[in-house]
Order: C-alpha cells, then structure tokens, then sequence
C-alpha cells in the first residue's frame, strides 16, 4: 500500500499533542494516533499489543474491562497507514482473519466508524474502547472522555 503524501507532520506538532510515533512514517506522511477513554488506566501501548487488539487475539483490558475495538473503514487514509505500518497486514488478510472468526463464534469484527468525531464518541461512550486516526485529523486538545497513547516498540 502505497504511503500518505498530504500533510508531514512536524516534530513540535506532535509532542504538543502527545502522540505515538510511528518511525516508518516520521517525514513520509502522517502517523498514527490512538486513542482510548479517559477512564481507561493505560499510558502507552505497543504495536505488538495493538496488533493482539485489532486482530482479535485481547478482549480485555489488564484481565478485566472488556475491549470495544473501533476501526475505520479499511478504504480509509487512516486504516491504510494503521494497517500497513501498525499491524502489517492488507486490508483483505485483515477482513479474512475477522470473517474466519465470527464463523466460528470466536469474535465480533471491530465497528467500522468514518469520522475522527465518531471515534472519540464511540471510545467515550464505553470504558473498554480503544481507536486510532492519523495526526492530521487528532485534536490540539482531546475531547472530554478521551485521551492519546503513546506507542512503544
């Protein structure tokens, strides 16, 4: 999949805004933001764990809260960068690997959701959620109820 050619995002932009870092992307494009309610206890996540998350392999956060994982659509910007760079599949091994496991009972697919505005609803409306968008699209300041990870290695 090819990379974003809109919009670098600088260096002071995202420290300002506190969010993940995405080597593979840093001066090639836009980088990945996530995202997960306010009351959820977790500082920083990594691209193993995320993987883990969207590939349905984690269901609860720390053992205990369940996990309402919110995807964008995968003709999207923000899930071509996601899934590319993030979790290092295409979008049809990520559709085959949801399909295999809602037929056999071992998962419900992720909520597909368009805007940056329907992500933050939906990871504010429910404890146990977690979403991403690209940088360009993230708040200066986030919307009450939710807040950014930083990513690890």
């Amino acid at each position: 999949m090819s990379k974003l050619t809109h919009g670098a995002v600088g260096v002071a932009f995202v420290a300002t805004l506190t969010l993940l870092s995405c080597p593979a992307l840093a001066g090639e494009g836009d980088e990945i933001v996530v995202v997960v309610n306010a009351r959820n206890p977790s500082t920083k996540i990594t691209r193993t764990q995320l993987r883990s998350i969207y590939m349905g392999q984690t269901a609860f956060w720390h053992g205990v809260v369940p996990m309402k994982v919110v995807m964008r659509p995968v003709t999207s910007d923000a899930s071509s960068v996601f899934l590319d760079d993030v979790l290092n599949v295409t979008a049809t091994r990520y559709r085959q690997n949801w399909d295999a496991k809602q037929l056999s009972g071992q998962g419900i697919a992720p909520k597909e959701v368009g805007s940056p505005d329907a992500v933050a609803s939906m990871v504010r409306s429910n404890p146990g959620a977690i979403g991403f968008l690209l940088a360009s699209e993230a708040w200066e300041t986030p919307p009450d109820g939710v807040r950014l990870l930083q990513i690890e290695e």
